[in-house]
């Protein structure tokens, strides 16, 4: 701890202490310089062999130093100061590296954030890991899941015991009254426990309570999504308690969800309803009463937060076995049970279809990043031509090929790290403007997370190495004596490596505009 602390102080006082070192070594060769003088020697004489004594006087601080501080920590940063001088001399290709690459890892990113956000990323509930959703599949397997009747997912709610609660769900969407024709807001009938399972704070109000979603004496009650509230409503403090009109049916608002909580359905959720509600929202619709009443009418979304200590298994062998006992009271064929997380496509089926989607256009974005590397790599084959004679001078004065190989990769380090930079701030704004752009800014919440931060910094090291690796690799790889003659040549085998870039580059531009040709043929 207290070598730790020295080394933090030496960062601290740095100029001070290499000052009172420098300091020291001369007391030390003039006190040697004094005794060699009173035993005889000139000044001059006395001065040289007090240097000789000592010895390599550079080494020596250089050894002292290694106390105070990691020897390659200081190399690191000599490394990074360098790379940091050499591209700011160069402002117009290193302005050309950076926006090459961070439109690559842009897009790259940018998907990945869709990504991440419609297939990875789970509810925005509290301890999002103990909610699962709940599916039903038949004979055909898992292939084909479905829901469960209301009348079914009441029993499961009433006798199961591995669950903290379950949770039925219904999208649909209603008009407020004014908005444009033909402008729908889109509702999520719920269960009264809904809110109270997901763990879903309040901003006002309260969520909905058992007696309002009692089908015999249903409430016309609602609760306003934060975003619905602050748009359409100004953010108004005295909503509770107010009437809306829902399909011109007047519903009282009884609470305003958190910030935070987005629902729990790819699609826009601007506010919630209880179940029963639905038959005073759709009163002339008679399906609506056999969707509340009837065992064999299908089908809510289910959902449910696990019970301390119980596993997915045993949830799942649970609901599995009550399925049995519902279905078998009024002959229904039984269903297999099937638990998964929370993601907004935890639908197997649904999986299934976006997956192939996105791995597709990952392949694409994948092909425009090495089209990037390709077109940076030459021009870094291309400046390391320029520089063939610098690199051999320091061959020659004595560094290692792995160093100068380190100190290129660092420049290389430095331009993907300025492009993730900017690619994640494409990130933050690519995908709201292309949604935006579609009409469909509220579907998701398409906001960059810690794995998108994670993804863009594996994506910018694993670029730095695709596109610098290599003319590290050839531009360290000259000649001494070659390089240092007035009329020196790139070697043959450094323009191969670029005929095979450019090759490259061509190849993947023709394959990305066929691809793009068939895709706008099919839209």
């Amino acid at each position: 701890m207290i070598k730790l602390l020295r080394r933090f102080q030496f960062w601290i006082r740095q100029r001070q202490i290499e000052a009172e070192l420098a300091e020291e070594i001369e007391i030390h060769r003039a006190m040697k310089q004094e005794q060699l003088e009173q035993s005889g020697l000139h000044s001059g004489e006395a001065a040289s062999a007090s240097q000789r004594i000592l010895g390599n006087i550079t080494l020596a601080r250089e050894d002292s130093r290694e106390v105070w501080i990691w020897p390659w920590l200081e190399s690191v940063w000599q490394d990074l100061a360098y790379a940091a001088r050499n591209l700011r001399g160069q402002p117009v290709f290193t302005l050309t590296a950076v926006i090459v690459l961070a439109v690559a890892i842009g897009l790259n990113t940018s998907l990945f954030t869709v990504f991440n956000a419609i297939v990875l990323r789970p509810w925005p509930v509290k301890d999002p890991g103990r909610v699962v959703n709940v599916f039903a599949y038949g004979p055909k397997g898992i292939s084909n899941v479905g829901g469960f009747s209301i009348a079914e997912y009441r029993y499961l709610d009433e006798h199961a015991k591995s669950f903290g609660g379950l949770v039925a769900m219904r999208r649909d969407s209603v008009s407020l009254g004014f908005e444009e024709v033909g402008e729908r807001t889109g509702c999520l009938v719920v269960s009264a426990n809904y809110l109270r399972v997901l763990g879903v704070e309040m901003e006002h109000g309260r969520s909905f309570i058992a007696e309002e979603d009692r089908f015999e004496t249903p409430q016309p009650v609602t609760v306003l999504s934060y975003r619905l509230w602050k748009s359409r409503f100004g953010a108004e403090p005295g909503i509770i308690g107010k009437q809306v009109n829902l399909d011109d049916v007047p519903f009282t608002v009884v609470g305003v969800a958190a910030r935070d909580f987005t629902g729990t359905r790819v699609g826009r959720e601007d506010l919630w309803i209880p179940l029963s509600a639905l038959a005073i929202l759709r009163s002339n619709d008679p399906s609506i009463h056999r969707f509340l009443s009837k065992p064999q009418e299908c089908c809510s979304a289910v959902a449910g937060r696990l019970a301390p200590g119980v596993s997915r298994e045993q949830g799942r062998a649970e609901l599995e076995l009550l399925s049995h006992q519902f279905r078998s009271q009024f002959s229904l064929e039984s269903n297999g049970i099937l638990l998964t997380g929370t993601t907004f496509f935890a639908n197997p089926t649904s999986k299934r279809a976006i997956v192939p989607v996105f791995a597709l256009m990952f392949v694409g974005v994948t092909l425009i990043l090495l089209l990037a590397c390709a077109n940076v790599s030459n021009l870094l084959i291309a400046r390391a031509a320029a520089r063939c004679r610098e690199v051999a001078v320091r061959l020659s004065l004595g560094a290692s090929r792995p160093r100068l190989i380190r100190q290129l990769l660092t420049e290389s380090l430095m331009l993907a790290t300025g492009a993730s930079a900017i690619g994640i701030l494409l990130a933050y704004q690519l995908p709201s403007l292309l949604l935006n752009r579609i009409g469909q800014s509220a579907l998701l919440r398409v906001v960059p997370d810690a794995s998108v931060l994670c993804y863009a910094l594996g994506l910018g090291i694993v670029t730095c190495i695709t596109f610098g690796l290599a003319p590290a690799l050839y531009g360290t790889g000259c000649q001494i004596t070659d390089a240092l003659k007035e009329h020196a040549r790139f070697p043959h085998t450094r323009l191969s490596l670029r005929s095979f870039l450019l090759s490259a580059q061509v190849a993947i531009s023709i394959v990305l505009l066929i691809g793009a040709g068939l895709l706008l043929r099919g839209v």
